[in-house]
């Protein structure tokens, strides 16, 4: 009888500890960090994600410290997706392949690559310029115009638009593939979210780590490779891309037309996953159970007054995509930049409204400026000139006072504090 009791009473004990250690396990907040689209300037992000696992290093003196070891979370859009999975993919040590100071060196190796000839658009582009000026010459004289600029203009009339994205993308495809191999969504060192668009379906999906973990699931447990090409295939720029998993198609383009900047739908994983432990251990849920810490990395914008009504509405629709048409190799492009800078700042002003509303300010940092200069903002600019300039950018934007987006002018203003973004990341 007495071992029947003391038996019980271990068992009683072991129990009250493991409620014990479950209440201290949710009672931890949900550390989230999320990292922005932007092509090119993907570096801006990687200088401040390097700057942080250094000073993460440096708080618990030891030189292998890296950011999962740290994030519940790491989401990231079409550029923010690679390096989201760079840092959270295992090595055969079973560490991160990539430790944050790796980032920009890798940026600077293969942007240009990627976006070959992209700091010299004098020259035609293979894929697209190339292509319409032999057309232009072709027909010039078979439709009698007289300058080189009607025949541009009558052969886009003919073709209705351009014909292909400015670059292949198969050198991005040929180094995902070898960078991260046969590594799945599961095998992330702590949980990923990377967000992507089916066009068939005309619907956002989701790669999330969290998602995985149920077996109705299975078809979001890609190949990062395919999950990362996909986030990445920028309308315009990049070609769409086509994959299959356990048996369902994906017909993806980049993740930036849902979610460029991809905080909530980290935050949203998260706080779904954490409701659902606590309700396993029948524990009650309220606001203390989603305390939330979050850094949010955008890859910074230049808002100018660059567009007005009178301009839009004397465009073609093709003008949209490209204006002007004449300077086609250094145009801008409004409406695919329109829809990333517009989605990254909803998200801002959600978080920052939400933060706000539960007194919480402080529990979220978004890195971001709104006064990139005109010649860094272009996202295929991977000269090695405007990669340096990038780099340099990121790090002067540093030592920049923090800001936060006002929500009746979505304008960037200064915190009431001095404080720079160098020492908000250290706290």
């Amino acid at each position: 009888m007495e071992r029947e009791i003391a038996r019980a009473i271990a068992r009683v004990g072991i129990k009250v500890e493991n409620q014990i250690a479950v209440a201290r396990e949710m009672e931890k907040p949900i550390t989230v960090l999320s990292i922005d689209g932007g092509g090119v300037r993907g570096i801006i992000p990687g200088v401040c994600l390097e700057f942080l696992e250094s000073e993460l290093q440096k708080l618990e003196k030891d030189p292998n410290a890296r950011l999962v070891d740290y994030f519940d979370v790491i989401s990231g859009t079409s550029t923010g997706g690679l390096i989201a999975a760079m840092i959270s993919a295992p090595g055969d040590d079973k560490r991160p392949l990539y430790a944050a100071e790796k980032i920009v060196p890798f940026y600077k190796e293969n942007c240009p690559k990627i976006f070959p000839n992209s700091g010299n658009w004098s020259e035609p582009n293979k894929t697209f310029a190339g292509e319409m000026l032999l057309k232009i010459t072709e027909t010039w004289e078979e439709i009698g115009q007289t300058s080189v600029t009607e025949a541009y203009d009558a052969k886009f009339e003919e073709i209705g638009g351009v014909k292909k994205p400015y670059y292949d993308g198969k050198y991005l495809h040929q180094l995902a593939k070898k960078i991260l191999g046969e590594k799945r969504l599961h095998d992330t060192l702590t949980k990923v979210v990377i967000p992507a668009f089916d066009i068939k379906k005309l619907s956002p999906v989701v790669f999330s780590s969290y998602q995985v973990d149920n077996d109705q699931n299975k078809f979001l447990d890609a190949l990062l490779s395919d999950i990362c090409i996909s986030t990445s295939a920028a309308p315009v720029y990049l070609p769409a891309y086509e994959f299959s998993n356990e048996g369902v198609e994906f017909n993806m383009i980049d993740g930036g037309v849902a979610a460029n900047n991809p905080t909530v739908a980290a935050i949203t994983e998260a706080v779904k996953r954490r409701s659902e432990d606590i309700e396993k251990d029948e524990k009650k849920l309220d606001v203390n159970s989603f305390r939330l810490v979050v850094l949010s990395l955008g890859t910074c914008q230049h808002k100018t007054e660059k567009y007005n009504v009178k301009m839009a509405n004397s465009w073609w629709a093709v003008n949209w995509l490209i204006y002007p048409l004449r300077k086609w190799w250094k145009a801008d492009h409004p409406l695919p930049e329109i829809l990333f800078d517009a989605n990254s700042d909803m998200i801002d002003y959600y978080c920052t409204m939400f933060f706000e509303s539960f007194h919480n300010a402080e529990n979220f940092l978004r890195v971001q400026d709104d006064k990139l200069p005109e010649d860094l903002a272009r996202l295929d600019n991977g000269s090695p000139a405007n990669l340096e300039k990038l780099e340099k950018y990121a790090k002067n934007l540093l030592n920049k006072p923090v800001t936060h987006l006002n929500p009746a002018t979505f304008e960037r203003s200064e915190v009431d504090t001095d404080e720079t973004y160098a020492e908000a990341l250290k706290k």
